[in-house]
This record gives structure tokens, sequence and C-alpha cells, in this order.
């Protein structure tokens, strides 16, 4: 194991095995006839199942919220294995009370943990240069890799140049050079002192990189490589071997599935609920919306849908007038509509309306209606899509789920005119990995964005 693995293992056993004894501390009733061997197992239970589960993997960045949903999983574990098993020889020394607390308490110290870890590991990679990486290909995908690295200190890795046979594409202009050919690969670790090789579809034959590679290896190199069809490829596909050769089975998402049916009965559930609750607030919005500003309190814009299908999307108004005259708006190169767009309109309560999000209640009227969901990609404009399906690659792909009012596109900060591209590759990403999981950590990021309360 890495020592930067087995470090983050320990300080999982430590707070572990700190939040049962801070349990003990401000309950001392739970400390009455307790198992000491049942306290102290638990938390390294749960510590050891989260191993076991790959949760201290190497990765490129620790995600909190990722982690707690593995904790939580792992906590659950421990109550059946250290807890459970000891209740049944001793009855009555294990109450609920007692298990309950303690869980809570564990899961409690560890995404706490989780969150610290997470924020320090960015921290520390923001702070260095990052480790040197060789990529292998220079077109399209390898591009896309070069800036990605290059925009994200978090993944802590510096693409230093490209290695291809013959280079095409857009390479990273001047910024990134064409180091040689893949032959060259081993050449160019030990002078750069590489530590990481990106394999994103070189021209040389596959053969010959994957012994090139495997040389790379054994020069201690962590090797990765972006798979054939990646688009179809996410985290609920599997490897499986027929022989000795591999087959990735994609794990599609049906979006006609059952799964998608829980999914838009919960939207509704909570929309209606939702509804109930802000009433209050809504009623005050729309107040001071009508009594700050001539016009109507909301207005209804065409937007697409899933299939293409096409519906009224609310909002509050947050602008002195609402026509709108689409074909006067010039987007920037490959940036998505949104924001202001041209003349700023916006009214002094507009403006505190887009800044908090306020403006988009309304829509909840739309996931009532079944038109939206909670989360999923943002509607665009009718005009917009027909011009973004011939230009943008994988764009109608986004309306095979209804649109929603957040999605991973925009709790990533693609919001308002920033680029499509980015926004189509998050959309369907969603998409692809969809869960009930992913979409409570959505609203827990949107809910983070929101009282950060950046201008929209």
């Amino acid at each position: 194991m890495p020592r930067s693995a087995l470090a983050r293992l320990l300080v999982d056993a430590a707070a572990a095995v700190s939040g049962v004894l801070l349990v003990l501390f401000v309950a001392p009733k739970l400390r009455a006839g307790a198992s000491a061997v049942a306290l102290a197992s638990y938390p390294l239970v749960v510590v050891f199942v989260l191993a076991t589960r790959g949760a201290y993997r190497e990765r490129l960045r620790i995600v909190a919220l990722d982690k707690c949903g593995q904790v939580v999983t792992a906590a659950a574990i421990g109550v059946v294995v250290a807890l459970v098993p000891l209740e049944s020889i001793d009855p009555g020394r294990f109450s609920a009370e007692r298990i309950l607390f303690t869980c809570v308490a564990v899961i409690l110290a560890l995404c706490v943990t989780a969150a610290l870890t997470a924020s320090a590991q960015r921290a520390a990679r923001q702070a260095s240069p990052g480790r040197p990486t060789v990529i292998v290909g220079s077109g399209m995908v390898a591009t896309q890799i070069a800036r990605r690295l290059r925009e994200h200190a978090e993944y802590g890795l510096a693409p230093v140049g490209f290695v291809d046979t013959n280079p095409s594409g857009a390479p990273e202009a001047t910024l990134l050079p064409v180091l040689g050919p893949p032959d060259a690969v081993a050449d160019v670790v030990r002078t750069r002192g590489i530590t990481h090789a990106v394999v994103a579809f070189s021209s040389a034959p596959d053969g010959r990189q994957v012994s090139l590679l495997r040389e790379c290896e054994r020069l201690g190199v962590d090797v990765m490589f972006v798979p054939r069809f990646f688009d179809l490829v996410g985290h609920r596909s599997e490897v499986e071997h027929l022989g000795g050769l591999p087959l990735l089975r994609t794990g599609r998402v049906n979006p006609d599935g059952w799964r998608f049916t829980v999914k838009h009965v919960l939207d509704r559930v909570t929309a209606a609920a939702l509804l109930i609750g802000l009433a209050p607030l809504m009623v005050a919005v729309a107040a001071s919306v009508k009594l700050t500003s001539p016009g109507a309190v909301s207005f209804r814009q065409r937007r697409v849908g899933r299939g293409g299908m096409g519906f009224d999307l609310l909002k509050f108004r947050s602008m002195v007038s609402i026509d709108a005259d689409v074909a006067s708006i010039v987007l920037r190169h490959d940036s998505a509509p949104g924001g202001v767009e041209g003349q700023d309109r916006r009214t002094a309560v507009g403006r505190f309306l887009r800044r908090t999000s306020l403006d988009e209640l309304p829509q909840l009227l739309n996931v009532l209606r079944g038109e939206m969901s909670l989360i999923g990609p943002r509607p665009e404009r009718p005009d917009f899509v027909a011009i973004f399906e011939r230009s943008v690659p994988r764009y109608g792909e986004r309306h095979r789920v209804r649109p929603g009012m957040t999605g991973w596109a925009q709790v990533h900060g693609l919001r308002g005119q920033t680029s499509l591209a980015k926004r189509v590759e998050w959309d369907n990403f969603y998409i692809e990995n969809w869960s009930l999981l992913l979409d409570f950590k959505i609203i827990l990021l949107t809910l983070r964005a929101v009282l950060s309360s950046g201008d929209s």
C-alpha cells in the first residue's frame, strides 16, 4: 500500500476511535456495561471494510461526498459484524441507543475527516507544481486531457508534453511540445522525471504501445489510458474476462426503467413538499418583484425537454423587459447562452434573485407537472437546440432524460455563458452514471453553491 494511502487509513482509524470515545465522554450513561472489545473492534472493522471496498486506493482526486457514501455503508456493515454478534452472546450489553450513537459518531468523525483530507489534498496540490506527466497521443482527446490537467491543479498531474508518431489534432500550441514518437517514451520518462503517463489514442500500433508502456511500468510510472468508446463507459461499467481477453460491459442506464420511475415519483413528491414549505418565501419574492418594477411577476420561456418535446419553463421575472430577442444574441465561441445576454436589463431585485437562484423556484411547478426533474441537464431554447445539435457532438443525447432545475454541469461551475462542450460532457456523464446517490450529491453541492451566493 502506498504511503499516502496508509496515512489516510491510519487517520481514519484514529478518527473512528475518537468518535467512539467522544460518545462515551458526552454520554457517561452509555459507559455502564460497555464492552471494551466491541468499542475497540467496531471502528477498526469499519476502517477494514473501507479498505476492502477500495476507499484507500490511489485516485486522481479525493471527493469527500463519495467517501461519505462509503463510510455509511461500512458503518452499517460494522454494526452487523462487530456489535450484533456480541449482543447475541451477551444480551442486554448493547442497547439500541448505544449502537445508534456509536454508529452515528463514527460516521460523523469519518465524514469530517474525509472533508478535511480532501481540502488538504487540494491545497497541497495547488501549492505544488504537480507530478510530471506525459500524454501518449496528440489528437483531440489528448488535447482535452492536457487542458483539463492544466486547468485543475487538484488532480496533481502536470502535463509536460505529448509523444506520438504523427502529431495531429490541435496540441496545446507552444505550451506543450511534442517530445517525440512513442518509441522515445522511455527516454522521456528517464530524462524528465515522468511519474505518470496517460494514453489517448496514439497513431502508433497498439502492440508497440503496449510493450512501451510495460517498460514505463517497470520504470515505476503510473500508466492510465482512455478506453475505446469512452463515451459509453461509466461507473456501472464492469470488466469481465473471456479467457485472457478483457470485456468491458457498459452497464447502460435506461431512462425508461423502474429506477427512473422512482426518481420521477420522488421528484414530484419533493416538489409538492417544497411548494408547500416555501410558499411564504415565494409569495414574498412575488410581491417584491411586483412592487419594485412594472410587469408580470413571472414569465414563461419555451424550452426543449425530454425527447425533444417543448414546454414552458417558469421563472420569477428578474429583468425590466421580458421580450428577449433571441436573434440579437451573439454567442462567444463554444459558449452556451444564459446569464446576462446583450444589454443588462436586470432589476435590483432581479440581481438578488439571480445571485441566490430564487428566480428558479417556480420551476417546482414544472417538476410537479412532469416536464422537468429536480436534477438533470438544464433545458435550452428551441432556436439554440437546433443550432447546437448540428455543431456540438452528443448535444442531442442530453434529451434522453427530463431536464432539471440544477445539474452535474452547474455544480461544476458551468452556468451562464460557459463552455458548451464541457457542459455537454458533464450532462452526458450524469446520464450515464445516474443514481439516487448522485442526485443527493448534486443537491448538496447546489446548496453549497447557493449559500456561497455566486453571481449567475
